[in-house]
C-alpha cells in the first residue's frame, strides 16, 4: 500500500515500502480486510494484491545464488569486443560496488547483464531490503535482476583473488582474449617506460630569393683604458690652498 496523499504524485526516491499487515491480523481466528478508496481527481486503474512473504538473511540468499562459469564469462568479453572491426583505446571495470564504493567481496550481476562491470551481491541485497526505492534492478545496466536472476561472475573473482594484496588497484584494464592487467592511478606514459620526446634545436631560418636581406656592420670593440687614466688626477705641491679647519689666521 502506497500511502500519500490523493492526487499526488509519488517521489521516485520516496516510494514506500508494501505494508506490513501481518500485525493486523489475528491468529487462529477469521480475518477480514476492507478497503476504501476516497475519490480523488486522478481517474486511473487500481489494482491490490496480497502475498504471503517469508523474510530471508542475506546470508540466506547468497547461499542460494548460482555462479557464471568461467567459460561463460569470457565468451560475453569476446562478444563485447566483436570481430576486431572496431577498436577499443580503454576497457576498464572498477573493483569497487557503485552504490557503497566499497571493494567488491561477491561479485555478481544478472543473468541477462551483457556488461563486464559487476557489483557486491551481499550489497545488493542489504539495498533491496532497506531501501525505499529498491527496485531489484542491476545497479549498471537497470535491467530486472530479481533474486533468481542474479549470478556470481567467475572471472571477476579471479581478478579480485589476484588484486586481494594489492589495495590500492581500484581497476582493471581487460582484453578480447579474457586477459586484464592493473590500472594504477600513476598510470601515464613517463611511468611506463615511454619517453618524452625531445624538442629539436632550433636551426636558422634561410631567408626568400625576393626577400632582401642587409647585413650590419660587425661593431668595433671598444679599447678599454688603463686603470690610471681612470684615477683622479693628483693635486699639483704649488698650488695654494687655505685650511678652513685651521686656527692659524696667518
Amino acid at each position: 500500500v502506497q500511502q500519500c496523499r490523493d492526487g499526488r504524485n509519488r517521489n521516485k526516491a520516496l516510494l514506500e515500502r508494501p505494508a506490513d499487515v501481518l500485525s493486523l491480523l489475528m491468529p487462529h481466528s477469521g480475518n477480514n480486510l476492507r478497503f476504501a478508496a476516497v475519490p480523488c481527481a486522478v481517474t486511473s486503474e487500481w489494482v491490490f494484491g496480497l502475498y504471503l512473504v517469508e523474510e530471508r538473511t542475506t546470508k540466506e540468499m547468497l547461499q542460494v545464488v548460482r555462479k557464471r562459469p568461467l567459460e561463460r564469462c569470457i565468451a560475453g568479453i569476446k562478444e563485447i569486443f566483436g570481430d576486431g572491426e572496431v577498436v577499443f583505446s580503454d576497457m576498464t571495470v572498477k573493483l569497487r560496488d557503485p552504490i557503497s564504493f566499497a571493494r567488491i567481496r561477491i561479485p555478481a550481476k544478472g543473468a541477462n547483464c551483457n556488461h563486464v562491470q559487476s557489483f557486491d551481491a551481499e550489497g545488493y541485497f542489504d539495498f533491496q531490503r532497506k531501501a525505499k526505492n529498491a527496485k531489484w534492478q542491476c545497479f549498471v545496466c537497470q535491467r530486472p535482476v530479481p533474486a533468481e536472476k542474479l549470478e556470481i561472475d567467475s572471472w571477476f573473482v579471479n581478478v579480485l583473488e589476484a588484486t586481494a594484496n594489492q589495495p590500492e588497484v581500484d581497476e582493471v584494464e581487460y582484453f578480447a582474449d579474457g586477459t586484464w592487467k592493473a590500472k594504477l592511478e600513476d598510470d601515464s606514459p613517463s611511468s611506463s617506460g615511454a619517453q618524452t620526446p625531445v624538442p629539436e634545436p632550433s636551426r636558422p631560418v634561410r631567408p626568400a630569393e625576393d626577400e632582401l636581406v642587409v647585413e650590419a656592420p660587425p661593431l668595433k670593440r671598444r679599447r678599454s683604458l688603463p686603470e690610471a687614466t681612470l684615477s683622479r688626477p693628483p693635486i699639483p705641491p704649488s698650488a695654494d690652498y687655505v685650511d678652513l679647519l685651521s686656527d692659524d689666521e696667518s
